[in-house]
């Protein structure tokens, strides 16, 4: 099926080079010559970077990479890669399994499961379209696949809402989001900073803790691990998730079998220093465990409080085939020692007839996430990059483009004043001509107008970018305007769509305008 659509017999249409030098803007004998090198390359590590597939319907682009990579030899072995997160997950073959704190505070393992009504990023959805399916708008089937449900899973039902490190700056379609919280009985939300937007919209804020103040944690790196220690006492009330998990257990009666070793430290609860010495007491616990466990114990790694002196764990990377059995290649075993992989012939499909099934006769088929997926990879000018090559919507020429910027991580960091204008600088970039056919200069204030939302904010001009492609920094705070509601914060999220992407990635990418104020 795949091979008949790159060859055109599917839609009429060969996917040659030359049919994507004006989609890409790369010459197609560059295109060519590049395909050539690839395939004569043995081996050859391609990476398909996560970016570039957050935007709806973009998975194909993965998926395809992965096909290539199959085709000519590229997986299984040294020297080649599958994707970022492979099909064996890093944690198999980067950790051994780390310290945790859990048993050492006497967790009993719960009896009740919570049940799942939505998928994450549609929790605004699930909220403002329970009316419809009231009123009978919308019927139950709909409603499941437009917030991500399962047909099986029970009907949201949400009045009460307590995100804790959910930001409305950093989720889709910043205008449903504060839509929804309008029409519940509670919002709760626990904030660092008191100007976060999403505090704005909060019947009640709880006081949460910094990066840098939070409790200690084992945090895996590259056949390695680091014991990341609290760096700073948090100000005031501020305190941890954790620590109003165990007040919340404990006002009902559940603190024995979720937290109990708080019972052994008293004043817990109003003396942080006792706080601190319960987390350091759990982890020497977790941390002496786990150096005498299997696998572990032949490290001769040192005890507690000479490991605390410098605490990293490295340690060294299996070979591949191992008796360990833990291949520092991604799908080695699958394809190497030939276990095959989980599809019905065992091998990396290029076509899934189970998709294509959904829809009898149409080549998109629905999934339980709200989006659409098509059966193969294909490019689908009408989707992708929220229908960026997709002419009959001349009001939104330019394709956004949005990536972490260099002063803050998110939103964390992001109104720290030591960094703005110095480090980074929140400004629109657009290419010189795009910039010229619409009076634009460097410095100018400009409107973004998206798919949902208008943004304000100054523009910078540079020979960078190629011309129909815009970029700006996500994770800013927004600050819509009380009479206009155009977002003078500039937040990439004000504008953009909040259509589902099957792969439950956000969109970081879309349509929009550029004009000069």
């Amino acid at each position: 099926m795949w091979k008949n659509y790159i060859l055109g017999k599917t839609d009429g249409v060969e996917k040659t080079p030359e049919w994507a030098e004006p989609l890409t803007g790369v010459p197609a004998a560059t295109i060519r010559a590049f395909a050539e090198l690839y395939g004569k390359t043995k081996p050859c590590m391609l990476i398909t970077p996560a970016g570039g597939a957050r935007a709806t319907l973009t998975e194909n682009m993965a998926w395809a990479g992965i096909l290539l990579q199959a085709m000519t030899g590229n997986i299984g072995k040294p020297g080649t890669h599958v994707s970022m997160q492979s099909c064996l997950k890093p944690q198999n073959f980067y950790s051994w399994g780390l310290p945790t704190y859990t048993t050492a505070a006497g967790r009993v393992a719960a009896k009740y499961s919570v049940p799942v009504t939505n998928a994450f990023m549609r929790a605004a959805a699930a909220i403002i379209e329970r009316s419809d399916l009231d009123s009978g708008k919308i019927t139950k089937a709909q409603y499941q696949q437009d917030i991500g449900a399962d047909a099986t899973w029970p009907v949201a039902n949400i009045k009460f809402w307590m995100p804790t490190h959910y930001s409305f700056q950093m989720q889709m379609n910043v205008p449903k989001q504060i839509q929804a919280t309008k029409l519940l009985d509670l919002f709760v939300t626990m904030r660092a900073r008191m100007d976060d937007p999403t505090a704005k919209y909060a019947d009640i804020i709880l006081p949460l803790v910094e990066e840098l103040e939070r409790d200690p944690s084992f945090q895996p790196v590259v056949n390695g691990a680091v014991y990341c220690q609290k760096l700073l006492q948090p100000p005031g009330e501020c305190k941890t998730e954790e620590w109003l998990n165990c007040q919340l257990a404990n006002r009902m009666g559940a603190i024995d079998t979720y937290f109990p070793i708080v019972k052994q430290y008293a004043g817990w609860d109003t003396n942080p220093a006792v706080w601190d010495k319960m987390w350091t007491d759990m982890y020497k616990t977790a941390y002496t465990a786990w150096i005498a466990s299997t696998g572990i114990k032949d490290m001769n790694l040192p005890a507690w409080d000479d490991f605390l002196k410098k605490p990293v764990v490295r340690w060294a990377m299996p070979t591949p085939g191992s008796a360990a059995n833990v291949p520092t290649v991604a799908c080695y075993n699958e394809i190497q020692k030939g276990t095959g992989f989980a599809t019905p012939s065992k091998k990396i499909n290029a076509y899934d007839a189970t998709i294509d099934a959904s829809l009898p006769g149409v080549n998109l088929g629905a999934t339980k996430y709200g989006g659409y997926v098509d059966p193969y990879p294909a490019y689908n000018y009408k989707l992708q990059f929220d229908g960026f090559h997709d002419n009959s919507d001349p009001t939104r020429p330019l394709l956004l483009m949005t990536t972490q910027p260099p002063g803050h991580t998110h939103s964390w960091m992001s109104q720290n004043p030591w960094l703005k204008g110095d480090l980074y600088e929140h400004t629109v970039q657009i290419s010189v001509s795009d910039a010229k056919a619409r009076g634009i200069v460097d410095g100018d204030w400009v409107r973004i107008t998206g798919t949902v939302g208008v943004a304000r904010c100054q523009a910078t001009v540079t020979s960078r970018l190629t011309p129909g492609v815009v970029h700006l920094y996500k994770g800013t705070y927004f600050n819509p305007n009380p009479q206009t509601n155009v977002d003078e914060g500039a937040n990439t999220n004000w504008f953009q769509t909040d259509r589902a992407c099957p792969a439950k990635t956000y969109a970081n990418m879309g349509r929009v305008e550029i004009t000069k104020e």
